[in-house]
């Protein structure tokens, strides 16, 4: 089945985009009658600084804000009524769940708050259950309280008297236990470091660990429906089976966004998951094995969400959003394959894809019919961490951590043979190029070396040479290798004697180099979230000729024929690089479920991440310009990510119009302790890292920071924990 995107282009072409799915292990079902596409209207807002989470029982929205509860009264969706309000000392109340007449708010440091709630205009405190280190979730049943502490684990609490609560048991989690869910004497959490972890609390003196997947690190959210499961992580959503406890398989995925996903819910098989900073993803999950998804509301900030009574309230730094819910006539098709598979890289062969996994296994497939793909055969990978895979000739190399190097005969294309693997050094490979009897390979220690590959069954290295930093991208032009260096930008090096290589030149970039292409004298590097174009006639000094600046950091960029193709958490823009001086969008998708690398076999462009995705491109004969950028109405400030963070966050915020800007850093007290920003920046999307120091470059401890970004008259606040 196909289904086709229609793109706005550049005035060059206009490109068609047609997107099908390869269906190799589960067959992708047909859209038909009855499916319905979802429709959100904003319907009103109620300002609170800072709503964490919400709740909403009996037309009363409950909802957890920056330091205290706030009770609103939303029979009249467009005018939410503050009714009753609790003030904690403790700088921030993240969670609530509610139970009866009592509702639990879960406060990180400062532990989980006992509220009786039975008359919402006296919200009142009767209990409290103190946090091991940093209690960062909840889950509830009739008369047990399961709470997870971030460092320390799963505490099981009895709370038939909640004035009372009473510790039963502790369970050990192995640290950074961020999020849970309870379903018929069984907890569910998300473990930053051991994945989906299923605990077994029928004996809730006894905890035992029943079963994990440990694919599904970094989760943001769990909901239980039956035996079947719907996870968040970062970007994406995922389907999963239960039916075995021991070992949860995924059935399927949907993917895409900016941001991190970060709450769900689910409500008469649709699903809602709330985006940070790009509002919420409506799903339908009536097939838990084939996600479609229905519509996004884009509404800016949302944490996290409740539905009810055909409305939605969302939860974002502002204040307690409602919406509407309805119907509309369209629905978009999406579906993937081997989505439990975490795919790292491809090569081609003729008609066959060698897609290398980062397990111990790799996946053939028959590419004869691009809109149909087959699974032509299997292989075994040697050791784990295969990064990078290369076809030159009738040969296959992989390289990665351990082994460094495998390689492969290709006589027979559809049973490759191992001849050989390489073990030596204490380096792992990042980059390899290969040409002729010689592999160029980016490798940490030594940064760059050669390697003889004359007899692929008894390689030999050759020379090496430092470069400062490890590369992860390697371009070969003539007598120079091109590599791209991450922080320590783009390198040239001299590989006119592959014995001896020298490093020529070196060249600083506003961004860390991922990747580069060479084609005749120019040269292009994604410069993550830039595409820079150079001159390159003087190899000792490269001059810019152009610059591409991308909506988001790029992953993966692959050039065919004066097109870039980047990829980037989901989302594809197609670049016109004709006039290198001056490169312009010439398409963009978003919400592929792919985003580690791409293969282009004209006029078909594979996107492979976990699953995989087939794009047609054409050529049609009219021409239209590209719609206007759509910039925010006031400057807005994302979701930090991640959050909580050990030493570093990612800080993302937009602005309509140039401005002047100031970025800082406040502590519980309100004290500014850092500034970020203090400058005239243009109208678009910004992003920094911000490195958990003080104004003096100083270290500052763990607690709750306070981002405040101030633009053109307007002031916003996002809040992030830092854990070390």
């Amino acid at each position: 089945m196909v289904h086709q995107l229609r793109c706005r282009l550049a005035p060059k072409s206009l490109l068609w985009l047609v997107i099908t799915f390869a269906a190799m292990t589960c067959p992708v079902g047909q859209s038909g009658a009855g499916e319905r596409d979802v429709y959100l209207s904003y319907v009103n807002s109620a300002f609170w600084t800072g709503i964490n989470d919400v709740k909403v029982q009996d037309s009363i929205a409950y909802c957890a804000a920056d330091f205290g509860l706030i009770l609103y009264d939303v029979r009249t969706p467009n005018q939410p009524k503050p009714i009753g309000q609790l003030f904690f000392q403790s700088p921030s109340a993240l969670l609530i769940d509610i139970r009866g007449d009592t509702a639990y708010v879960v406060a990180g440091f400062a532990g989980i708050f006992v509220v009786d709630v039975s008359d919402p205009q006296q919200p009142t405190l009767i209990g409290h259950i103190a946090a091991a280190s940093f209690s960062s979730d909840i889950a509830l049943d009739d008369t047990m309280a399961y709470v997870l502490d971030y460092s320390t684990g799963l505490y099981i609490i009895n709370i038939s008297e909640p004035q009372a609560p009473v510790e039963i048991s502790h369970l050990d989690l192995g640290g950074q236990a961020s999020t849970i869910a309870y379903k018929d004497s069984v907890v569910y959490v998300g473990n930053v470091k051991a994945g989906l972890q299923l605990i077994n609390v029928a004996d809730p003196a006894l905890p035992t660990l029943m079963g994990r997947n440990d694919y599904l690190d970094s989760i943001c959210d769990i909901a239980v429906f039956g035996n079947k499961a719907i996870v968040t992580k970062p970007q994406v959503c995922f389907s999963l089976d239960l039916s075995d406890a021991a070992s949860p398989v995924i059935l399927d995925l949907y993917a895409g966004g900016s941001s991190h996903a970060a709450m769900s819910d689910w409500v008469d098989s649709l699903i809602y998951v709330a985006l940070s900073g790009d509002g919420v993803w409506v799903l339908n999950a009536s097939n838990p094995a084939d996600l479609l998804h229905l519509a996004t509301i884009k509404k800016g900030e949302v944490d996290r969400l409740d539905v009810g009574n055909d409305r939605l309230y969302a939860a974002t730094g502002s204040g307690l959003d409602v919406y509407e819910l309805g119907v509309a006539d369209s629905i978009e098709r999406v579906g993937s394959s081997f989505p439990s598979i975490e795919f790292i890289d491809m090569d081609r062969l003729g008609n066959l894809l060698y897609l290398t996994s980062r397990d111990d296994s790799s996946v053939i497939l028959d590419i004869s019919d691009p809109t149909h793909p087959t699974e032509a055969g299997a292989f075994p990978c040697p050791g784990n961490g295969r990064w990078v895979a290369t076809v030159d000739g009738n040969y296959l190399y992989q390289a990665g951590s351990y082994p460094l190097l495998a390689i492969y005969d290709l006589s027979a294309p559809r049973s490759p043979v191992l001849v050989r693997t390489l073990d030596s050094g204490d380096f792992a490979f990042h980059a390899l190029a290969v040409r002729d009897t010689v592999a160029f390979i980016g490798a940490g220690g030594v940064n760059f070396r050669t390697l003889s590959i004359a007899d692929p069954a008894n390689p030999r290295y050759l020379g090496s040479c430092e470069i400062g930093g490890t590369a992860v991208d390697i371009a070969l032009w003539g007598t120079l290798a091109f590599a791209a260096a991450r922080e320590d930008g783009l390198c040239v090096v001299d590989v006119s004697d592959p014995a001896t290589p020298i490093l020529r030149s070196k060249l600083s970039l506003p961004g860390s180099a991922w990747s580069v292409r060479v084609e005749d004298t120019l040269v292009f590097v994604n410069a993550y979230s830039k595409l820079l174009c150079f001159n390159a006639s003087n190899p000792d000094s490269l001059i810019q000729i152009g610059e591409y600046s991308t909506s988001l950091p790029v992953t993966i960029a692959h050039m065919e024929d004066d097109l870039f193709y980047l990829l980037s958490f989901g989302n594809l823009e197609v670049v016109d690089v004709s006039d290198p001086t001056a490169p312009v969008v010439a398409a963009s998708y978003s919400n592929l479920k792919a985003g580690v690398a791409l293969a282009k076999v004209d006029p078909y462009l594979f996107a492979l991440g976990p699953g995989l995705v087939v794009l047609e491109q054409s050529v049609a004969t009219s021409v239209e310009q590209p719609d206007a950028a759509i910039l925010p109405r006031g400057a807005t400030l994302s979701a930090i990510y991640p959050n909580p963070f050990n030493s570093s966050t990612n800080i993302r915020f937009a602005l309509p119009v140039a401005s002047t800007v100031r970025l800082s850093i406040h502590n519980v007290l309100g004290q500014q302790v850092g500034m970020l920003i203090e400058e005239v920046l243009p109208a678009g999307d910004h992003s920094l890292t911000w490195r958990g120091r003080d104004s003096d470059g100083r270290s500052l401890g763990s607690g709750v920071y306070f981002m405040v970004l101030e633009a053109n008259g307007k002031r916003v606040v996002q809040k992030g924990l830092m854990l070390k």
